[in-house]
């Protein structure tokens, strides 16, 4: 519904826009209604069976996550809930507890956040299960699941920890007009010694790399970079830069 108020306003239809934002709100309410428990700071959304047999408890991170991500969680509950996502990650020793909905969003979400450290622990996690276990037993594609048993070695779902890599650990958002304007803003500076990141726009090839001291990057002729790094911000035309951070 956010997506159809936005719609609604940028064409100019205000009882479009008005209509949207109502059903929005009744959703968010029914959400909380139904899932939000106030004297735990969690949602519950299910209670999982496994063979007939009760196998996990009516709480994933999943439930949190999503809530946070949609913006469904009411903004005076939303620092408990955070928190007790937090609480329930670092219980489980850095391992995410999530399936197809929430580990899109799980480490956004955290990043976001404030806690860029606590993803940051998750995603070089190499203990099973998470994404370091893969690589850990000679992966070099994602699999469907995490144990090494699984069907397929070339799927997606849990292999959407890429966005996160290239929005948060190397930066690239905010893309106008095929890369015209685009922002770098590595949000994971103070946990990451070094990277590099390379793609090919539709103005040339974008490339950079940096670590604790130093960044090189290439713009595309025709882009234009907003570089934010380290509390500073630059504006890069096209060519190639090598300075001291």
């Amino acid at each position: 519904m956010l997506a159809m108020e936005k719609i609604a306003d940028l064409m100019g239809n205000k009882n479009d826009a008005e209509y949207y934002r109502g059903i929005a709100a009744k959703i968010k309410t029914a959400f909380n209604d139904a899932f939000y428990k106030p004297e735990k700071g969690v949602y519950e959304t299910r209670v999982w069976y496994e063979d007939r047999r009760l196998k996990r408890t009516d709480y994933r991170q999943t439930s949190n996550v999503v809530a946070l991500a949609f913006g469904f969680c009411e903004e005076e509950n939303r620092g408990i809930v955070l928190k007790n996502l937090v609480n329930d990650i670092i219980s489980k020793n850095y391992h995410l507890d999530t399936g197809m909905v929430g580990t899109k969003f799980l480490l956004p979400t955290l990043t976001q956040n404030g806690y860029a450290e606590v993803a940051y622990k998750i995603a070089v996690n190499d203990t099973y299960p998470g994404w370091g276990y893969w690589i850990s037993q000679g992966a070099t594609s994602m699999w469907e699941c995490y144990e090494d048993s699984t069907r397929s070695i070339d799927h997606y779902f849990l292999g959407t920890v890429d966005e996160w890599l290239i929005r948060f650990v190397a930066g690239i958002d905010n893309i106008e007009c095929g890369y015209k304007k685009f922002d770098i803003n590595p949000r994971l500076c103070d946990y990451v010694d070094s990277m590099s990141y390379c793609t090919e726009t539709p103005r040339g090839e974008l490339k950079f790399a940096y670590n604790k001291s130093s960044f090189k990057i290439t713009v595309p002729y025709g882009s234009e970079a907003n570089l934010h790094i380290k509390g500073e911000k630059r504006i890069l035309s096209g060519g190639t830069y090598d300075f001291k951070i």
